[in-house]
């Protein structure tokens, strides 16, 4: 975990607390990439010695951003594609043969990802008996496109399920179907915009008017993701947001602020810019226009 230049000065308590406060949400982020990077670099030097910073359990845990397995993956994919279809039958009134169909390919794209997913995780556990150093950093690779199916795009552009889709609607339909998506991505962001705003209100108390302008430039200089996140990349929203920060001038944005806790925000908002990479693998690009 970064740690503020203020660790050790007691008059920046309150800026620790909103560092705090906004690290904890780096920390699934650690468990994802920082903590694959870190392992490799550890043992980089020592091309000789058994990679056993690895193991098996690693891998879902990098794909899923959590503890879950496969089983539990699987079950969630299957509740979304259940919510997305409901969501689509109220929408545009789908015949119930109509939405087996779309249920029928979205299982098809669930079978596809656990069938991605065996494959690499299989050359994962390959290359952990074979102590390939360089495949091990090559692997990365192919563990990202199961990261963005799994948090958001398995039922997006390219999938069976789009596909079908775009078969059984007309054009005016599609078009009220990606109105709602652009709605609901629009109420996620703006849900994770004012979970920020009351973390640093609670740390580093703003006037109602502060408050205001905050959220205001927030609207005028940030955009919602191209795509809808998963509740398992709700850390990644975050740095999304405080990346997307860095457009807001700051002589706009530094009076709002206290000393102590405009230079913790500062140090954040500069990290979730640096994450940029990190944020496009993940699916998460700014809706602009």
């Amino acid at each position: 975990m970064i740690k503020s230049p203020f660790l050790n000065i007691s008059i920046f308590s309150r800026a620790l607390a909103v560092t705090a406060i906004l690290l904890a949400a780096a920390q699934p982020v650690r468990s994802v990439a920082v903590e694959f990077i870190e392992i490799i670099e550890k043992h980089a030097p020592e091309q000789n010695q058994n990679m056993n910073g690895f193991r098996i359990e690693n891998f879902d845990q990098w794909v899923f951003s959590n503890q879950q397995k496969i089983g539990g993956a699987r079950k969630q994919l299957l509740d979304r594609l259940q919510a997305e279809t409901d969501s689509i039958q109220s929408t545009c009134k789908l015949a119930d043969q109509q939405k087996e169909k779309l249920l029928l390919a979205g299982r098809g794209d669930i079978q596809s990802f656990t069938q991605q997913y065996n494959t690499v995780r299989t050359k994962f556990a390959e290359k952990l008996k074979q102590n390939d150093q360089q495949a091990f950093q090559n692997i990365w690779q192919e563990i990202q496109p199961l990261q963005r199916k799994y948090h958001g795009q398995i039922y997006g552009a390219g999938s069976l399920f789009r596909k079908v889709l775009d078969h059984l609607l007309d054009k005016q339909q599609l078009a009220r179907i990606e109105q709602l998506r652009k709605e609901q991505r629009t109420f996620q962001y703006r849900s994770t915009v004012m979970q920020l705003i009351s973390q640093v209100d609670q740390a580093s108390p703003l006037t109602h008017e502060n408050r205001e302008k905050l959220l205001a430039l927030i609207d005028q200089y940030t955009f919602p993701p191209q795509s809808t996140a998963s509740t398992q990349q709700s850390h990644w929203v975050m740095y999304f947001v405080l990346g997307q920060m860095a457009e807001i001038p700051e002589d706009e944005l530094r009076p709002l602020f206290g000393k102590a806790a405009w230079n913790v925000l500062k140090q954040q908002i500069r990290q979730g810019k640096n994450m940029k990479r990190q944020l496009e693998q993940q699916g998460l690009v700014p809706e602009k226009g």
